[in-house]
């Protein structure tokens, strides 16, 4: 039996078991494609924490320098692999970081021995903004804890909204820093914000702020006249009655939109695509992994994702635009309203947000 070791970054978060999702799933995943074949997988992982660049290279010393792995995969961002993209070209070992796509890539990419395996949020949200900018009204404004604002979801809805109506109003409400492990003061951001003013709202909060905000928007009425839209984690209904809120929001997968609304099994969806197409390596180079073995497998396993650092990593398909409304007992009905299919390779405003040197957050988003 050949056996070939695999080193797994994995975050914590006090918002989802996201780590324990994506590995159950790639070890899964990657044992029945390597059922009955000469090849196992040894499995080693690090905890990162919420992802900084100490924690990381804390991890990929263990990986490199004690278990001299053979491929590298996990939860991580741009900014908290910041300083270790060269360290996978030096030691010729293929890394496949997955993530959210909370932020750009950008234009000269990393490497060809680095891959990504995102559904690639800030597509989705500049297609939720083009819908937001062409179908919802003149007048918008996104509302965003702290902690939220820290991608590129903003300016990827502002990009999206501005692009479908360059006239358009679209402005930006930011709630203050809080205190470690406190709640942004959203009910009090009610009394101090023009929510009856604006066509639309999109509400960037996640978490129990986003069960907070639906609440809230209920409770006061604003749900009858002011369009309401946010990423799937905003849909977190509490206790009380959301009956007839309704929320516009993205899909990636435009045939599972009603199956999964609030991307649960999203870090499940990525362990497994990912341990299907490192198991698939592993056969196709007989047990040898190099870079392009890998590129083969990933392209083969989901044909609808460009995988490539070097190459704009993103979503080839479809992007879903979808209502979903709270029913009877906070219910949710989710219909496919539109559909966004946007090149956006050679767009100047968005490749100079690619390489803008920004303050971002390091840590995978819900890496909390």
């Amino acid at each position: 039996m050949h056996t070939v070791s695999v080193g797994i970054l994995l975050p914590t978060s006090s918002i989802r078991p996201m780590s324990k999702q994506f590995l159950r799933a790639f070890k899964k995943a990657s044992s029945e494609v390597l059922e009955g074949t000469n090849y196992e997988l040894e499995v080693l992982t690090e905890m990162i924490g919420t992802g900084s660049p100490k924690d990381i290279d804390r991890a990929l010393d263990q990986f490199f320098g004690f278990h001299d792995v053979d491929v590298i995969t996990g939860i991580a961002t741009r900014y908290g692999l910041q300083h270790s993209f060269d360290r996978f070209q030096k030691n010729k070992v293929p890394f496949v970081v997955c993530g959210l796509g909370e932020h750009l890539i950008p234009t000269q990419g990393y490497n060809e021995h680095v891959f990504v395996n995102s559904i690639h949020l800030w597509q989705q949200n500049w297609c939720l903004g083009y819908y937001a900018g062409k179908n919802l009204g003149n007048k918008g404004m996104v509302f965003s804890s702290m902690y939220d604002s820290g991608y590129s979801f903003l300016p990827a809805i502002q990009q999206g909204a501005a692009a479908a109506n360059p006239e358009g109003d679209l402005t930006f409400k930011l709630m203050p820093m809080t205190e470690p492990g406190q709640l942004s003061p959203i009910i009090e951001s009610f009394d101090q914000v023009d929510f009856e003013g604006q066509d639309y709202i999109f509400s960037l909060l996640c978490g129990e702020e986003a069960t907070i905000f639906l609440e809230e928007f209920k409770k006061r009425g604003l749900h009858e006249n002011t369009k309401l839209l946010g990423m799937p984690f905003l849909l977190e209904p509490g206790e009380a009655d959301l009956s007839g809120v309704s929320v516009y929001s993205s899909h990636y997968q435009l045939d599972q939109a009603g199956e999964d609304p609030q991307f649960k099994n999203v870090f499940t969806d990525l362990g497994a695509s990912t341990g299907i197409a490192v198991a698939q390596a592993i056969i196709k180079g007989n047990g040898e992994l190099d870079k392009d073995v890998v590129a083969e497998a990933l392209a083969e396993t989901d044909e609808h994702k460009v995988h490539a650092s070097g190459s704009f990593p993103k979503l080839k398909v479809p992007i879903g635009i979808v209502k979903h409304v709270f029913e009877k007992d906070n219910v949710l009905r989710s219909d496919n309203i539109d559909s966004q299919t946007i090149d956006l390779d050679e767009d100047e405003t968005l490749n100079i947000a690619r390489d803008e040197v920004s303050s971002c957050w390091v840590n995978p988003y819900l890496a909390i």
